[in-house]
């Protein structure tokens, strides 16, 4: 994930933590102050929330026409209330959140307020265009990817809420 002036480079294996020789070797290659090492335990459940988080935004990217300066407030909270709906889904599939503490951000509260503020400041500024809809442009084929593999894991574990039956 890229923050200014840092990049956060999250690393891990994919059911477990990566072990100190690993970050430290992982330190050493990467000795720069632009780059910030962020160990997590679950790689698998890093994706899978990843997941929850960008493709409610493409999919609303492509249905605007890669201009997201066009989504309005209602919209937005889409996003918000369809990424907390993926998220209470992952957790009910066993898959722990990552990074630890993600989910509060569509919890309700400040850092939900916060979240959709910089939802909405993503949608009518470049940022959007730089972290949305470039690479939605650019990543169809990962995107149309990301999709399948999400369904068809959605279709082999079916939730107790309604997110497994839309479609």
């Amino acid at each position: 994930m890229g923050r200014m002036p840092t990049t956060d480079l999250t690393v891990g294996r994919l059911r477990n933590a990566p072990d100190d020789k690993d970050i430290k070797m992982l330190r050493k290659a990467f000795d720069v102050k632009e780059y910030k090492i962020t160990p997590v335990n679950n790689m698998y459940g890093y994706y899978m929330y990843h997941i929850a988080e960008i493709m409610p935004y493409c999919y609303l990217s492509y249905h605007l026409d890669c201009d997201l300066k066009k989504a309005a407030g209602t919209q937005i909270k889409m996003i918000m209330k369809a990424t907390k709906e993926c998220f209470v889904y992952l957790k009910e599939q066993g898959i722990p959140v990552m990074l630890p503490g993600e989910d509060d951000y569509y919890d309700g509260g400040v850092k939900t307020a916060a979240m959709s503020l910089l939802y909405r400041a993503m949608a009518k500024t470049v940022l959007g265009k730089l972290m949305v809809t470039d690479h939605c442009k650019n990543g169809i084929h990962e995107m149309r990817y990301l999709d399948w593999k999400f369904e068809e894991f959605r279709e082999s574990h079916p939730g107790r809420n309604s997110l497994a039956s839309h479609r």
